[in-house]
């Protein structure tokens, strides 16, 4: 099981990687869901490899978002699997993610 936690103060209208998680070689990423939010609203994009597979958005009174993927997508040995956010609103805040999945062997 892969739990990766990340945090970071964003400025308005900046994108910053929340967490990232490298796969190691001879296994395969199965990206099973997590958690995201912040202080304010935020724009969050999950990616694999840079290339999106999901977005969402926190705000108003709903500032925590856990996630789960009906169909997990998944990323080979040397792969990146990255959540971003991206401050939408005019105050610097505090965000956070957390990436969850699993490995297995390949």
């Amino acid at each position: 099981k892969v739990n990766i936690f990340g945090t970071a103060v964003v400025a308005p209208g900046a994108t910053v990687t929340l967490a990232t998680y490298a796969v190691p070689a001879s296994r395969r990423f199965t990206l099973s869901g997590g958690i995201v939010g912040g202080d304010e609203s935020g724009e969050f994009s999950f990616l694999i490899n840079a290339s999106a597979i999901s977005f969402m958005r926190n705000s108003g009174s709903v500032r925590t978002i856990i996630f789960a993927f009906p169909e997990p997508p998944e990323g080979g040995a040397g792969s990146i699997i990255d959540i971003k956010v991206k401050n939408i609103s005019n105050k610097t805040k505090p965000f956070e993610a957390t990436l969850s999945g699993y490995t297995v062997a390949v």
